[in-house]
């Protein structure tokens, strides 16, 4: 699934699981790159971000939902849409 609602160039700090180096990367790049190495140490990241690739997928589907969640929401309220 394609980033749609998340602003890909986000920064979110990482920390390497081996040195402990902090570092700022992108949302899109934590999203879309299979590994990332420390500019630290040399290592490879091993935190699991098949995780992280899930949560923002269930929040772009759920963002989707919207509209149709709000539309849904004022019918019950007995409300017309404007």
């Amino acid at each position: 699934m394609a980033i749609t609602y998340f602003k890909p160039d986000t920064l979110i700090d990482t920390c390497c699981e081996q040195c402990g180096n902090r570092h700022k990367e992108t949302l899109a790049r934590l999203y879309s790159e299979d590994t990332l190495v420390c500019a630290g140490c040399g290592s490879e990241h091993t935190s699991d971000r098949r995780q992280f690739r899930q949560a923002v997928d269930e929040t772009e589907a759920l963002v989707n939902k919207l509209p149709a969640w709000t539309g849904t929401l004022l019918s019950w309220l007995h409300m017309p849409l404007r």
